[in-house]
């Protein structure tokens, strides 16, 4: 039991001793005793407040936006006048077509047919080229879509995954 009184004193002493030397580091050193120099004779305090005025206000300012030099439509335009169909996947089952044939490019057709124009169909002519080099007439198969009157785009069912496509746009006779 005097074992442990003695081990708790010690204990307490360097506890003690250890206070003291954190409050003494604590409090505030004293302020000297050298006169203060006045440095407000040098600057006027009027531009100073219009310094700190200046910095404040530049402070979080952001640069003005730059106008744009022309004005951008708000819509795509429904044609471009150019003749132009862009066959895209869509997933290995499916193909999305779509395409533009200008007025001027249908009259020349029309005109070329004559007579026979008459009745005639726009149709997508769809090509199986799975692993050939296609010249126009050695497809494994093809397949033709009749278009509804003003479509101009399709999607397109491949009945399955790992084979190359190729589509013609056209009109189709009676």
């Amino acid at each position: 039991m005097a074992g442990l009184r003695k081990l708790k004193d010690k204990v307490t002493k360097i506890f003690k001793a250890g206070r003291k030397a954190s409050s003494a580091r604590r409090r505030a050193p004293e302020p000297s005793r050298r006169p203060v120099r006045d440095t407000s004779r040098k600057t006027s305090p009027v531009v100073l407040g219009v310094q700190e005025v200046a910095v404040e206000k530049t402070k979080f300012s952001h640069p003005e936006p730059r106008k744009a030099s022309r004005i951008m439509p708000q819509e795509l335009p429904p044609q471009y006048g150019k003749d132009t169909l862009v066959l895209q996947v869509r997933d290995p089952w499916w193909l999305f077509a779509y395409w533009e044939v200008t007025p001027a490019t249908f009259e020349r057709v029309f005109r070329a047919l004559g007579d026979r124009a008459h009745g005639a169909q726009a149709t997508l002519r769809v090509y199986d080229v799975s692993q050939i080099n296609f010249n126009g007439s050695n497809a494994h198969r093809f397949f033709d879509i009749t278009l509804a009157h003003g479509a101009a785009s399709w999607y397109i069912d491949t009945g399955g995954p790992g084979r190359s496509w190729c589509v013609d746009f056209g009109v189709k006779l009676a």
